[in-house]
């Protein structure tokens, strides 16, 4: 009896490994944002201009309701303030061609927000 009690034991500590382990944001994610969802299966959206606002430009893409995932067809600068309104978003800097993008002040992030190498 106790080795069967052992037996279930150790099945249902290995079945429930995979019941609490989460998806990485990315592959490399270490930290506290390791496990964000970001924009996981949302809508993509292309910055296509370097402009402060307006349609194509990066707080047009960010300021989207649902998940999202913002890719670049542009690299530079993109001046002013971004707010991000709403959570669940994945800003994929290394889409940028060429030099990349820089932006050097984000005013605000909402929860669930994954970027990565934007300088």
């Amino acid at each position: 009896m106790k080795k069967l009690k052992f037996i279930w034991f150790i099945f249902i500590l290995v079945g429930s490994e995979s019941a609490f382990s989460q998806l990485k944001a990315f592959p490399e994610a270490e930290g506290f944002a390791a496990f964000v969802s970001g924009g996981r299966s949302g809508s993509v959206y292309i910055v296509t201009n370097l402009d402060a606002s307006g349609t194509g430009s990066l707080q047009w893409a960010v300021s989207q309701a649902g998940a999202r995932i913002v890719v670049f067809e542009v690299s530079g600068i993109i001046t002013g303030d971004i707010h991000i309104p709403h959570g669940d978003i994945t800003i994929a800097g290394q889409t940028a061609p060429g030099a990349g993008i820089n932006k050097p002040r984000v005013s605000h992030i909402r929860n669930h927000a994954s970027k990565r190498q934007i300088h």
